[in-house]
């Protein structure tokens, strides 16, 4: 059985305090409850003058209006316990014949169509019937049951049908989905542009469902509005989106993935400053306080959460989209329009019966079977139309192909492209700084602290007027994160900082932003767990939760702990050896990229930007050891990425060959490794299975040629265990040959070789360069 039950709707409404009289001391002094009820009354009277008031000695009356101290929780039991009450026996207080207790807020009673209003939802087991007769007569029970509860006089209870409440809505949002569609179509002059926009409409949904779930309001007919409003909104985020993609793409001869990258960096800022002052005029209409004629807060409800919702998926999935579908659109080019209509046609010629004659009546398998199918039929013609070969074959004659390398540069624990845009306001410090100019001084710190302090009262009165505990539990910490910027902030004022205004570790202010969302952890706990479990009410916040939010915190600190030590440089990036190496290796991951976006990271410069080109022959990089040649000969392979620069190989770009490329370049690293108890022969051969090159026949001429090439033909048949170290070299110079690669890249050849066997190596480069590319790296001058 699957999660079933039913639930009422709408939020908390005011907090109330129960007054109980006992009633065997009413008894004893003679009173009833209609004789206490009187003094009550003046906590109603704040505001109101009262008909009698202080007269003076001179006969003079003084007006006497009620006022009542603002107090919460056990201030206010306390004020009415401590009520007079005249009684035969005497003037007592009130708390000696009642009891007074806080009692949770009750749920608050909607008002619409001049009436007051609940909603009561239900949601049905896995094992009911979804579709056909099964379920419609299981409806018609559940409206036959309502028909017979009990109604009190005054009282209703309809059940609304579905079309009803949401049959208007379907057809509203399919037409203007339609008409977007058609217009975006028009626009970007594609049809797959206006899918990746439309991709926003399910993101918008989702957030809005999530926002009226959490608030505990009802799909009303104002939050069908609301979402209807939403289309408008959350599109516009995602055309300026694509639509600079497409730009940059289409007249920029940008890559999909630069593009996406660049137009998500430009439009970040102006995206999420329109979503956030639309939120905060949205957020006074989305308080409900159970008023009459109350419409607007699923309104605003839907609408906050929808735009938070899509604004923040849109900025991380319309990327991966717009990539994802240029490769499309390219496909659909290469295809044709007349393919392209006949696999649109077949998909539509599959799926129409089966939604036709009600195999599939669920919408959401509906979409899923059609795009299963889409795709099936798609791969198929993919299959069918595919080119020979998609891979561009580097250029060359009679002559190896040139490799020329085009300011090539390589950085070392350089951040990827959120953690370059998280630090770009410090990089540009730092370039103020290094042209001498002041990038921060304490004064400046002011305009923050400014800012944050009005941040922080908004996020106060949010976490104690609402009245959801989830609100204020989120709100709580909101603000105790707001608490912690704030005495960063104070901290810098005092000038306990760098001259990039990074803040120094220590000090009272660090110790009291750590404690701050402990205090607020146990104030929470305290105010909504224990006091109402001594005073036996309802408890709002249970343990689980406290005790989740305590682990959340424990993480969060301990991450970025150990974030701030690695890139102190206190902490190693990688544990060798210990107890639980792995876990700790992936747990310092872990911290350094999620906590530590904004920490500077310790940036290797292995190579400088270095432009040449090499040509048929010899060529040596010399330089001592750490100078980069075994990086620079590693990016020439196509082993490593460049941070800045390409590699050409005859004319084509590297990238676009970069799973081929072993079939022109055969690479040979300082350090490899050999089967010691395999011969000469079989090493090379095993090879050449894995290379697949030619029948038996040809590959064992390959390799006695290769054998011979290297010198090693007299020693084919004797195990590799027993080589010397420059017999080795040349096995594993005749393994990089075997492929026949016209660019041969030898990594520090000679290196722990006699004399001897230097030269003789030497003299095999030689020989290899007569016809091809050679490129080897040393650090001895004489080589």
């Amino acid at each position: 059985m699957g999660r079933h039950g039913a639930w009422v709707s709408g939020r908390l409404g005011q907090a109330e305090i129960r007054v109980a009289p006992d009633r065997a001391v009413l008894i004893s002094l003679g009173l009833t409850a209609d004789q206490v009820l009187p003094a009550l009354d003046i906590i109603r009277r704040e505001g109101v003058e009262m008909r009698t008031g202080f007269i003076t000695e001179d006969a003079r009356e003084v007006p006497l209006t009620v006022r009542i101290p603002r107090s919460r929780g056990w201030q206010a039991i306390r004020t009415i316990e401590r009520l007079r009450l005249a009684t035969p026996a005497g003037v007592v207080p009130l708390g000696w014949i009642a009891s007074a207790r806080k009692m949770p807020p009750p749920p608050t009673i909607y008002h619409h169509n001049g009436r007051r209003e609940v909603s009561v939802f239900y949601r049905l087991g896995s094992a009911a019937p979804r579709t056909g007769p099964a379920r419609q007569a299981l409806d018609e029970r559940i409206r036959a049951g309502i028909r017979e509860v009990h109604r009190p006089v005054g009282y209703t209870v309809e059940a609304l049908g579905e079309d009803e409440g949401t049959g208007w809505f379907k057809r509203v949002l399919v037409s203007m989905i339609l008409l977007l569609f058609a217009v975006l179509a028009i626009t970007f002059e594609s049809l797959t542009a206006p899918l990746l926009v439309l991709l926003a409409v399910p993101l918008t949904v989702l957030g809005a469902t999530w926002a009226l779930v959490l608030a505990g309001m009802p799909a009303d007919m104002m939050a069908l509005v609301g979402v209807v409003a939403l289309l408008g909104l959350t599109v516009n985020p995602a055309i300026l989106l694509v639509d600079r993609m497409q730009h940059r793409t289409l007249r920029g001869s940008w890559t999909a993935g630069a593009a996406a990258l660049a137009a998500v960096r430009e439009r970040t800022r102006p995206v999420l400053m329109t979503t956030c002052t639309t939120i905060a005029g949205l957020w006074p209409l989305a308080l409900a306080t159970g008023r009459e004629n109350e419409i607007w807060p699923p309104f605003a409800t839907v609408v906050m959460g929808g735009l938070a919702t899509s604004t923040v998926l849109t900025l991380l999935v319309i990327p991966v989209g717009f990539v994802f579908l240029h490769r499309l659109d390219r496909l659909f080019g290469r295809l044709g329009p007349w393919v392209v209509i006949a696999w649109a046609g077949a998909t539509a010629a599959v799926i129409t019966p089966l939604i036709l004659f009600e195999q599939i009546t669920s919408l959401t398998w509906q979409i899923t079977t059609t795009l299963l199918v889409a795709a099936v039929f798609l791969g198929l013609l993919v299959q069918l139309f595919r080119r020979s070969s998609d891979v561009p074959r580097p250029a060359w004659g009679g002559e190896p192909p040139a490799i020329e390398a085009r300011f090539l540069r390589k950085v070392y624990g350089q951040p990827g492209p959120v953690g370059r845009a998280w630090r770009l306001g410090e990089r540009f410090a730092e370039r103020v700084l290094a042209q001498g100019g002041t990038p921060f001084v304490p004064g400046d710190a002011r305009e923050r602290i400014l800012t944050l302090t009005v941040l922080l009262t908004g996020a106060l009165y949010l976490a104690v007027s609402l009245n959801t505990m989830w609100w204020r539990l989120v709100f709580s910490f909101v603000s105790a994160a707001i608490v912690s910027s704030l005495l960063t902030q104070l901290r810098r004022l005092r000038g306990k900082c760098d001259e990039l205004g990074r803040v120094h570790p220590g000090g009272p202010e660090n110790l009291v932003a750590f404690f701050v969302p402990w205090i607020v952890l146990t104030g929470l706990g305290l105010f909504y767990w224990v006091i109402p479990l001594m005073s036996r009410s309802a408890v709002r916040l249970p343990p689980v939760a406290i005790v989740l939010v305590a682990i959340i915190l424990v993480v969060v600190q301990l991450g970025r702990r150990t974030a701030k030590r690695l890139s102190a440089g206190t902490l190693e990036q990688r544990v060798q050896r210990g107890f639980l190496r792995h876990s700790r290796n992936l747990w310092r991951w872990s911290c350094r990229r999620v906590f530590g976006l904004d920490l500077p990271r310790q940036e290797i410069k292995a190579l400088e930007p270095i432009h040449f080109s090499v040509r048929r022959g010899i060529v040596g990089i010399l330089g001592p050891n750490g100078a980069g040649k075994t990086t620079l000969l590693r990016l020439l392979a196509g082993i490593l990425e460049p941070s800045l620069g390409t590699v050409h190989l005859g004319g084509v770009s590297t990238r676009r060959i970069q799973r081929h490329l072993a079939r022109w370049i055969g690479y040979l690293p300082q350090d490899f490794g050999l089967p010691g108890d395999l011969t000469g022969r079989e090493y090379l051969d095993y090879y050449g299975l894995l290379y697949e090159i030619g029948t038996r026949a040809e590959r064992r001429q390959r390799v006695d040629t290769l054998l011979q090439e290297v010198g090693l033909a007299e020693h084919a048949g004797k195990k590799i265990g027993g080589y010397s170290g420059g017999m080795r070299q040349r096995l594993a110079v005749a393994r990089t040959l075997l492929r026949l690669p016209p660019v041969i890249i030898v990594d520090e050849p000679t290196v722990g070789l006699d004399p001897r066997e230097r030269i003789r190596f030497r003299n095999l480069l030689v020989r290899l360069a007569r016809t091809r590319v050679v490129l080897f790296s040393t650090h001895v001058v004489e080589d």
